[in-house]
């Protein structure tokens, strides 16, 4: 059922469309700076630290040698505390001349894993205004 976004989970949903233009990061994220390097699986990646609104300790992860984005890590507050969520990318491909990744694999709060692999992807296809509205409310009987 769609409903409208809290203001963490609008700052979180930019945060996992920065992966296509990783400079959009700096829209919206304040204090940017590289703290140091750590490894992410076989690479050696620099991490930059920032604040968003609402979310804390966001840690992107940027491949030391390609400069590509290879992981982006946050905090989300709640009720009780604060949950850590963490996307990884990899299998980058060219795309209509960007470079995208094609598998993420989303980390959440209570070890949830998910995992997106695309074999395909398209780019500059035209999606109606209207599949992005709100919809009615249903009709009161």
């Amino acid at each position: 059922a769609a409903r409208v976004l809290r203001a963490d989970e609008r700052e979180a949903a930019r945060m996992e469309e920065a992966v296509l233009n990783p400079a959009d990061f700096k829209s919206f994220l304040t204090g940017l700076n590289v703290v140091g390097q750590e490894k992410v699986g076989e690479h050696t990646a620099w991490i930059v630290e920032g604040k968003g609104q609402t979310l804390s300790d966001v840690k992107l992860y940027f491949d030391r040698d390609s400069g590509l984005l290879l992981s982006v890590a946050w905090q989300q507050p709640s009720y009780f505390c604060c949950h850590q969520f963490r996307i990884d990318y990899d299998n980058y491909k060219i795309v209509g001349g960007v470079r995208l990744p094609t598998k993420w694999t989303n980390n959440g709060p209570r070890e949830t894993i998910l995992v997106y692999d695309m074999d395909t992807v398209a780019v500059d296809n035209a999606i109606e205004d209207a599949r992005f509205a709100m919809p009615r409310p249903p009709a009161q009987r």
